[in-house]
C-alpha cells in the first residue's frame, strides 16, 4: 500500500513503536474506567481503607 502525503504535503506520523501492547493495554483500561464513570468519582472511604489493606498485604505502594 503506497503511503499518501496530507494536504499538507508531509508524510504521516508513523513510528511503530509509539503504540506498545503496554499502552495499549492502558488506554483501554482509562476508557474502561471512563466508560464506567468511576473516573474522578468522589472519595469512598470504604474502598479506601480496602485498597490501602491490599496494599499492605501485597507491599505495594498502591492498590
Amino acid at each position: 500500500m503506497p503511503i499518501v502525503a496530507h494536504a499538507t504535503g508531509h508524510l504521516p506520523f508513523h513510528d511503530p513503536v509509539c503504540m506498545t501492547p503496554e499502552k495499549e493495554a492502558e488506554a483501554n483500561r482509562l476508557s474502561a474506567l471512563k466508560n464506567l464513570l468511576v473516573m474522578d468519582s468522589p472519595e469512598e472511604q470504604a474502598y479506601d481503607d480496602i485498597t490501602r489493606f491490599a496494599a499492605s498485604i501485597c507491599g505495594t505502594p498502591i492498590a
